[in-house]
């Protein structure tokens, strides 16, 4: 398997532990594997995977939707429950080489 996705669900395993110790356990036994195989993605990881631990200073009631890996999308699920939104499809328009 691609080494590219066997990090990225490793990160996923790392940022979605219940709490910090757990998360910063969890990086520590994620990155020795890539130590020696890909020391320069270990170091990176190891430098800008701590950022995301923020998100367990907030409540618990918070962390889980503030972990997701597509900030736009949320962004744009919270407009839609705001505002009320639904898509909705729209009739075809006529083709004039359809049959009746």
């Amino acid at each position: 398997m691609d080494q590219r996705a066997d990090v990225a669900r490793a990160n996923r395993g790392v940022l979605l532990c219940d709490s910090l110790p757990a998360a910063q356990q969890r990086l520590k036994e994620t990155l020795a594997p890539y130590a020696l195989s890909a020391p320069n993605r270990a170091a990176k990881l190891e430098e800008n995977l701590p950022k995301g631990f923020t998100v367990f200073a907030l409540p618990a009631a918070h962390q889980a939707r503030l972990r997701t890996f597509n900030a736009l999308d949320r962004i744009n699920q919270e407009l839609k429950r705001r505002t009320g939104f639904r898509q909705q499809t729209l009739p075809a328009p006529p083709d004039h080489r359809a049959p009746l």
